[in-house]
């Protein structure tokens, strides 16, 4: 059964990151305008609801069973740039949801360190073998009892998108390293390829007058916290409060917009953070994959790009998804 057929009765959004074309080259899991275009006519463009629409249906719990809309995360300029122009040519609009600590006048570490894996690199394997060297250096035995426990067929199983590259990286990054000691690695990174936080922020977000253009062609703007925890399940009550609490004001001050909806960064969330939203106002959350319950108001699912592509070119549906960061 494909994901177009399998999905038919559960309302989703469609999940997308990176685009690549004209002078933004390609990345992991960038897509080009027509992948994009082809994406959302092999979903069904009549099942495809304009933005404003879904929050309204889903307010007021009148969806579809079949609806789905479109969703970019992390305010991307490419996202502006190569998706834009397929939506308006499509008479479609979209849930964006950018973590706002760029909009605040500061580089994001998470864009930052993928800017350096992707484009400051022969390859991702020259990173990647790069990476852990360092992380050996330094830790060596926290690595290697790290890498006793990992197993490549089940960490990120329902990501079949992955190598074993990619999974290896990430465990070391995410479950051996942890966020602080991965700083540490990549800033020495960065210092060594020489690359200017300031000049990857200028070229990887989306500008302010961008923004109100979105705004006023009914596009949605949502929260996805303010410096993108890819463990925000895991940080103490405080410091949840304080991500979306900062998301929440930045939205209002720099766009004059209040936000109805919210993408869980990496999907990651628990009751606790739901309380936090709802005590907020917001109406409508978004998971990062098809794996959550259905017909909560803050837990709608979402198919990740990759997952339709891979079933379009080679055939193969996953079961599930989850954001590739």
């Amino acid at each position: 059964m494909t994901i177009q057929a399998r999905y038919r009765d559960v309302p989703h959004g469609l999940m997308f990151h990176h685009f690549h074309g004209g002078n933004i080259p390609i990345s992991e899991g960038s897509l080009s305008a027509g992948q994009f275009r082809d994406i959302l006519v092999y979903i069904g463009l009549e099942r495809i609801l304009r933005a404003d629409e879904w929050l309204k249906g889903a307010k007021e719990g009148t969806l579809p069973d079949d609806a789905v809309c479109v969703t970019f995360d992390d305010g991307l300029y490419s996202q502006i740039e190569i998706a834009l122009p397929v939506l308006r040519e499509l008479n479609l609009t979209a849930f964006w949801f950018p973590h706002t600590i760029a909009l605040s006048g500061t580089c994001d570490q998470l864009e930052l360190y993928r800017y350096i894996r992707n484009y400051c690199f022969e390859d991702i394997s020259e990173f990647y073998c790069l990476f852990e060297r360092l992380a050996r250096e330094k830790w060596q035995q926290a690595i290697e009892s790290g890498l006793a426990r990992f197993s490549h067929e089940e960490y990120f199983k329902e990501c079949s998108f992955f190598s074993v590259a990619d999974k290896r990286f990430r465990y070391l990054r995410d479950e051996v390293l942890g966020p602080i000691h991965y700083a540490m690695i990549m800033e020495q990174l960065r210092d060594m390829v020489g690359v200017l936080p300031e000049k990857v922020a200028a070229e990887l977000f989306i500008r302010r007058k961008d923004w109100q253009a979105l705004i006023q062609d009914q596009n949605v703007i949502g929260m996805h916290s303010h410096t993108h925890p890819t463990r925000l399940a895991e940080l103490p009550l405080r410091e949840q409060e304080w991500e979306y609490a900062c998301n929440n004001s930045v939205l209002m001050d720099k766009l004059q917009y209040r936000p109805e909806s919210v993408a869980h960064p990496c999907g990651s969330f628990t009751e606790t953070t739901l309380g936090i939203l709802r005590s907020m106002g917001i109406k409508i959350g978004f998971s990062a994959n098809m794996c959550r319950p259905v017909g909560r108001d803050l837990e709608y699912p979402r198919q990740n790009h990759a997952n339709i592509l891979m079933e379009m070119t080679c055939g193969v549906a996953a079961e599930k998804s989850l954001h590739t960061l």
